[in-house]
């Protein structure tokens, strides 16, 4: 997370701290040290072409099969 936005600091718009219950209850101050990337804005595929690192993680870890 941090090489990434560290080469592309734009990524910290897409690069998103993930507080769950845990989280919640376990750290006063709420923090968490999982994170997601955004991408639910991009209405088609081919807006993904403007975050090849992004897109190449999804493709790798989430979308395994596609």
């Amino acid at each position: 997370m941090r090489d990434l936005i560290e080469k592309r600091p734009s990524y910290s718009d897409r690069i998103r701290p993930y507080v769950g219950g845990q989280d919640i209850n376990q750290d006063p101050r709420h923090r968490s040290n999982r994170y997601v990337i955004y991408l639910s804005d991009i209405e088609a595929e081919e807006g993904l072409h403007e975050f090849p690192e992004l897109e190449s993680i999804v493709r790798e870890k989430v979308l395994p099969d596609a």
